[in-house]
């Protein structure tokens, strides 16, 4: 997930609709933990966990995030979903500001 703006104004918010999909056999719940969530970035999931019951299941959620005052060009953190069996699926989410490099777009 990527926040990309060239707002000058604060806060920028955005939300992201995810669908996931349990490629398991069994039974699992999935917490959602949030690591490295720099200053000025801030994120909520929801909802916090995913249970799935068989496997192809689908589960959404939503990530909200919001810059609430200027970051470096690039700031990023990462969502992990852990489940009961030690399972991780780890997604990152980045902001670029109006300075980043093009290289970023």
């Amino acid at each position: 997930m990527v926040v990309l703006s060239n707002q000058t104004t604060y806060p920028i918010s955005m939300n992201f609709s995810r669908v996931v999909t349990n490629v398991g056999n069994d039974t699992s719940s999935y917490q959602a933990h949030l690591e490295n969530i720099p200053d000025g970035m801030k994120i909520r999931v929801e909802p916090s966990t995913l249970t799935f019951t068989q496997k192809n299941q689908k589960q959404s959620f939503v990530v909200s995030v919001e810059i609430d005052k200027e970051v470096p060009r690039i700031i990023y953190c990462f969502l992990k979903w852990i489940d009961q069996h030690g399972h991780i699926v780890s997604s990152p989410i980045a902001a670029a500001n109006h300075d980043a490099p093009k290289s970023f777009f």
